[in-house]
């Protein structure tokens, strides 16, 4: 769905009556904002947005997450000799580049 032409959320004041509210007018209305208020918001925001992240990735790799599949290859990789120390690694990258 569009996020422009959902349709309107609804807010309930501590007055105890509601307010309806569009996307539209919620992006008018942060642009009114002072800057102070706006940056307060964004720090909110992003720290909603942080926490939706973590929940999201909680939920990804924990048993039965989608994020559990991948997990498991990367383990049967490793016990298959497929992988190496990432110092390894590295020092064998530094040394071919420096022979190029």
């Amino acid at each position: 769905m569009n996020p422009d032409s959902a349709p309107p959320l609804v807010f309930k004041s501590q007055r105890n009556y509601t307010k309806r509210m569009t996307l539209e007018s919620i992006k008018q209305a942060v642009i009114e904002l002072p800057g102070v208020e706006k940056t307060s918001l964004v720090a909110w925001l992003n720290e909603q947005d942080a926490k939706a992240w973590d929940e999201q990735t909680e939920a990804d790799f924990s048993e039965g997450g989608a994020g559990m599949a991948l997990l498991e290859s990367w383990d049967a990789e490793i016990r298959g000799g497929g992988s190496e120390p990432l110092e390894e690694f590295l020092t064998q990258r530094e040394t071919a580049h420096k022979a190029e």
